[in-house]
């Protein structure tokens, strides 16, 4: 009796099903990625709406806006918004331990008085899961000056300060003007100032380049009411992402497609730092200011290509723009409270129109 014999996969029939395997994965595997950046861009869109809900609540809690910086003694290294907000986004404990009387309340590390508070302090909706960029940065990602033993909430996203008239025009496109105070207190400030900050090591040297604007709605020492938004709080951005890496220059002071850099305002001392803006006599004009995460607005939504050393966007720069990591756009804050994704390619006059409060421009943002 004859037994029977199974018969197995040839070589060349196994072959073939791991080819349709893995043409199946390939067709597969844009999708889940899309999938995966889909729900990313959502986890980002809700953090912003967070943001909104949090200013909001901070507005109808002082009747304003958060200051971008404020110090009662003095002091340069203030707490920034991002501080200041903290009640409203479920950290009222870390809060209630900071010292607001301190003019270097903002600086996170020992031994100044609020390094307990900031140290490891990681909050989720300052981070966009779409970033490439750690949203808690290690002393070995910071400048020396900031290389201090623990780490620090760099955050994804900034308040904007306002808009120039165009990436070489420094000026104020409403062609108001107003005196620069110390700390907001004669308002509305509108100083536009072009830092020309050249240090003994070369024209990069600190990188304090840029122009700081005030004609938006969170800049030092700001106290800006919904009321001052003549424009329209739906037509008037308080907020942008940044959440992309950037091309940087070489030593020849042009763009190298090589250099990879952290393009964010935070100047790697973390979300707390408030701007170092607010001391007289003219500190925003000398070669030691920082943007303390805020940015003014100069360039159109995406740009991530350093132009030169006065382009305002080095480490200290205060014209970071808004970019992301997400393909497209970023997503940006209206002072409605409302989420919106502005395209790259919009126009950069709408940009500008919208991060000032009162140009009289109303252009829809959708």
């Amino acid at each position: 009796m004859n037994a029977r014999r199974s018969r197995g996969f040839t070589l060349v029939e196994l072959l073939v099903v791991i080819a349709i395997i893995g043409i199946l994965i390939a067709l597969l595997l844009p999708a889940v990625q899309a999938a995966r950046e889909a729900a990313r861009r959502t986890q980002c869109s809700n953090n912003v709406k967070q943001f909104g809900l949090a200013f909001h609540n901070y507005h109808d809690t002082w009747g304003s806006f958060p200051p971008g910086a404020r110090s009662s003694t003095g002091g340069v290294y203030s707490i920034s918004w991002a501080g200041r907000i903290l009640p409203f986004i479920e950290e009222g404990m870390a809060y209630d331990r900071l010292d607001f009387n301190s003019g270097n309340g903002g600086l996170a590390y020992f031994p100044h008085p609020n390094y307990n508070v900031y140290k490891g302090l990681k909050i989720s909706m300052f981070d966009c899961p779409s970033s490439p960029l750690p949203a808690m940065i290690t002393p070995s990602q910071r400048p020396p000056n900031f290389n201090k033993p623990d780490t620090l909430l760099m955050g994804h996203y900034v308040a904007i300060s306002g808009a120039t008239t165009s990436a070489t025009d420094p000026s104020d496109p409403t062609g108001k003007s107003g005196s620069c105070q110390t700390m907001g207190r004669i308002f509305p400030s509108r100083c536009e100032r072009t830092h020309f900050c050249q240090s003994p090591d070369g024209p990069v040297g600190h990188h304090h380049m840029g122009t700081a604007s005030s004609n938006g709605v969170i800049f030092p020492g700001s106290e800006v009411r919904i009321g001052h938004i003549t424009d329209g709080t739906s037509y008037t951005l308080l907020l942008g992402e940044q959440s992309d890496v950037g091309i940087g220059l070489n030593n020849s002071y042009a763009p190298d497609p090589n250099w990879i850099v952290d393009i964010r305002s935070g100047v790697h001392a973390g979300v707390w730092m408030g701007a170092h803006w607010d001391v007289p006599p003219n500190r925003h004009d000398q070669c030691n200011t920082y943007p303390g995460n805020l940015t003014t607005v100069r360039w159109p939504i995406g740009q991530k290509t350093r132009i030169d050393w006065t382009d305002g966007m080095g480490s200290y720069g205060w014209s970071k723009p808004i970019q992301s990591a997400h393909i497209g756009g970023a997503f940006v804050l209206r002072c409605d409270g409302g989420t919106l994704f502005m395209s790259n390619s919009t126009d950069y006059v709408i940009v500008r129109n919208a991060c000032i409060r009162d140009d009289g421009q109303f252009v829809k943002l959708e």
